[in-house]
């Protein structure tokens, strides 16, 4: 059996010249231009999985994405730094570190519609 190790990341990005996050054929996305450079690094085909996504030309401080290998990284600090040297002008990946649950995993992820209400209703009272 092959050990499996999960990471994430945090990142940002001006969208300006995106076809926004998610992978699309033919298009440059912020998912595609992470994928590649992960995948040139790890000599692996590596899919990200990300808390959400953003459309065309949208910008985003601080998003999150996780990933998994079959290896461990020895070295986060200078894997991150690879990382950014591969990565276009506008991505950046702020942080890369060693995780154990998936943000795949919609239990984890997923937020009651009524919960957002209620809360946004509790901070902003009716809108």
């Amino acid at each position: 059996m092959v050990n499996k190790y999960r990471y994430k990341i945090v990142f940002s990005y001006d969208g300006s010249l995106f076809f926004g996050y998610a992978k699309q054929i033919n298009k440059r996305t912020i998912q595609g231009e992470i994928e590649k450079v992960l995948s040139t690094i790890f000599c692996s085909n590596i899919t990200i999985y990300a808390s959400g996504r953003t459309d065309k030309g949208v910008h985003a401080y601080a998003q999150v994405a996780d990933f998994v290998l079959d290896k461990k990284i020895i070295n986060i600090d200078k894997t991150l730094s690879s990382i950014n040297k591969l990565l276009p002008g506008d991505i950046y990946v702020k942080e890369l570190r060693k995780v154990i649950k998936s943000l795949k995993n919609e239990d984890e992820t997923k937020v009651n519609k009524k919960e957002i209400e209620k809360l946004a209703h509790e901070k902003f009272g009716n809108l």
